[in-house]
């Protein structure tokens, strides 16, 4: 999870502050928080400010392999923001690295449940609204409600965007920023865990729109433009659902097509396809009506017959532009 905070003209000396409770001393003993755990889970009661638990670290230009040790709090007088390096009137970005990890993110498969924290941050922020937040994989397990307010949604930031890697797994499937990103169908990740390397290329990690992710699953989306890019330079007005898919091996991009390819509309069809036959259960209950349940799979036994012929068989295409299209166009019709 990433929220963004940038400098702006709010009067904060007189900004109403959140209600806290009770602020833990350094070193004191009272008020200590109750807490019941299970594996790795924690449930808190009598939560208090801050959490000793939560610990928070600042990289910057000056620090970046060693971060400064950071104390927050709604007591000025246990924070010690002002005696680092801090910056209000630079950009600054919080990273919540989320369940079962640690500050030390060797890959961003690490960083699970932490998209839904920013939700409970924008709580308390309210009226204040962050300018951004970019949700990575909003977990599933225990946020299964139908109140905005206990997950991540489009109301907790001006802009929210959402990357979907490992839906019907441990991520959510469901549409959570003004903008969704599904990587590879948003539930299977080729060379997910090989050697970690940047993902920073000057390809880019492009994406084509469609109408819902339930569109995707009835084979509705095929490639088509307007493609817009994922990630750190996405333009805030963008909208929708956006599918995305990517190499096995670094750099990972594929970039953005140029007119119909077969290649990328046959491995995008292939990943579906995956999904449905490997995440059948899961597929039905997101689906949810017996009519359209029936409609994804009988079209998907039609393709994976058809598929498994035309791939053998494509080479025999000519090149030419309309039998590409011809070819596209009639298995998105089935």
């Amino acid at each position: 999870m990433n929220s963004q905070i940038v400098p702006d003209e709010i009067d904060y000396k007189n900004f109403p502050m959140p209600q806290f409770p009770p602020t833990l001393k350094p070193g004191s003993s009272q008020n200590r928080q109750t807490a019941v755990t299970f594996g790795a889970c924690k449930i808190v009661y009598n939560p208090i400010c801050p959490d000793p638990d939560v610990t928070f670290y600042l990289y910057s230009r000056s620090h970046p392999e060693t971060p400064e040790p950071v104390r927050v709090g709604s007591d000025f007088n246990v924070s010690n923001l002002m005696d680092t390096l801090f910056d209000p009137s630079k950009p600054s970005k919080i990273i919540i690295h989320g369940y079962n990890s640690d500050m030390y993110l060797n890959a961003l498969a690490e960083i699970r449940k932490g998209a839904h924290v920013t939700s409970f941050l924008a709580n308390s922020l309210r009226p204040y609204k962050l300018p951004r937040i970019t949700g990575l994989d909003p977990a599933l397990p225990g946020f299964i409600t139908p109140n905005l307010d206990d997950k991540l949604d489009k109301t907790d930031a001006e802009f929210v965007d959402v990357y979907h890697t490992n839906a019907f797994v441990q991520g959510k499937v469901e549409e959570s920023g003004h903008v969704d990103f599904y990587i590879n169908g948003g539930v299977i990740q080729p060379g997910c865990w090989a050697e970690n390397k940047s993902i920073n290329t000057e390809k880019g990690f492009w994406g084509w729109p469609c109408p819902s992710y339930l569109q995707y699953l009835l084979g509705r989306c095929p490639p088509l433009d307007p493609q817009i890019i994922m990630g750190e330079y996405l333009n805030n007005a963008a909208l929708g659902v956006y599918l995305v898919i990517t190499e096995s091996v670094a750099p990972y991009a594929v970039g953005k097509y140029d007119g119909p390819n077969i290649e990328i509309f046959f491995k995008a069809n292939r990943d579906r396809m995956d999904i449905l036959n490997k995440y059948k259960k899961e597929v039905m209950n997101y689906i949810d009506e017996e009519n359209l349940i029936q409609e994804v799979y009988h079209n998907n036994n039609i393709q994976i017959k058809l598929g498994t012929e035309l791939t053998d068989d494509v080479s025999v295409f000519s090149k030419n532009f309309t039998d590409i299209v011809n070819l596209v166009g009639f298995l998105i019709l089935l």
